[in-house]
């Protein structure tokens, strides 16, 4: 048996469109072999969709903690995992079966907020064509995810981001993306607050998810680093640990709250 591992991810992190992503500690399991809790893959379904890019189709089984439809980059998990998982079988080693995953990953997905955290772990930075992948310093620090019972589709949600910017709105966006990296990197909650910035996706996301935009002022209102976790409709946060609590409390939607942390693995062979 082969099994593998690959996290789940919030991507954008406010101002980062596109271009900011993290990985975090809920997973996908894939095997060549059924195990405790697994079912098949389904032959249409997007982890073989991924085998088959990889060129190496087969039967597979998973299972997954990972919530679908919320803004953890749970379609960016399968395709770097189909992918990765075909290539670790047909004898790829590292680090050419996670390169090999993250380039179908990001092929399919179209973009690499998800896909390279998955495939890479840690806080990745899409520049270009090149992905930076990062250990961000998160010590003395807790990240909270609110995640309602609605379901986003990401292709639709992406059809109502704006199309340009005016320089100005271009130079604040970049200012706090600038300013969000760097705060994850020195763990600079007080910096990771002033990001809350965006202006090409999130206000007209919002327009359509009523109770994130309000759980999302809330937090942000009262002094907490907040933003839409990739195209929602789940809030993500980070607050000092001795805050936490009163973070949690902001979440005052409908809906569960979880207690995540960065992973900073990525995709990787667990037997």
């Amino acid at each position: 048996m082969t099994r593998i591992r690959v996290p789940g991810s919030t991507a954008n992190l406010g101002p980062g469109f596109d271009a900011v992503g993290l990985a975090l500690d809920r997973y996908l399991d894939l095997s060549d072999e059924p195990f405790e809790g697994s079912e098949e893959v389904p032959e249409d379904g997007l982890v073989r969709i991924a085998a088959r890019q990889a060129g190496n189709d087969f039967p597979m089984f998973g299972a997954s903690t990972i919530p679908v439809g919320k803004g953890f980059g749970s379609s960016a998990a399968e395709a770097v995992g189909g992918a990765y998982l075909a290539r670790v079988c047909a004898g790829d080693v590292e680090p050419t079966a996670r390169a090999a995953a993250f380039e179908v990953g990001n092929d399919i997905e179209g973009h690499a907020d998800n896909a390279a955290p998955s495939a890479f772990g840690g806080l990745c930075l899409a520049v270009q064509d090149r992905v930076h992948y990062l250990t961000p310093k998160l010590d003395g620090l807790q990240m909270l995810i609110w995640v309602p019972d609605q379901i986003n589709e990401t292709k639709v949600a992406r059809g109502v981001i704006r199309q340009s910017l005016e320089l100005s709105e271009a130079i604040q966006q970049s200012a706090a993306t600038a300013a969000m990296v760097a705060g994850l990197l020195t763990g600079d909650v007080a910096m990771l607050a002033e990001t809350a910035h965006d202006v090409i996706h999130e206000t007209a996301r919002l327009e359509f998810l009523p109770e994130t935009k309000s759980v999302l002022q809330e937090l942000r209102g009262k002094g907490f680093a907040a933003w839409l976790s990739g195209s929602g409709p789940s809030v993500a946060a980070i607050a000092p640990i001795s805050s936490a609590s009163d973070c949690a409390a902001a979440m005052h939607g409908e809906g569960d709250i979880f207690e995540v942390v960065v992973d900073t693995h990525g995709c990787q062979i667990i037997r």
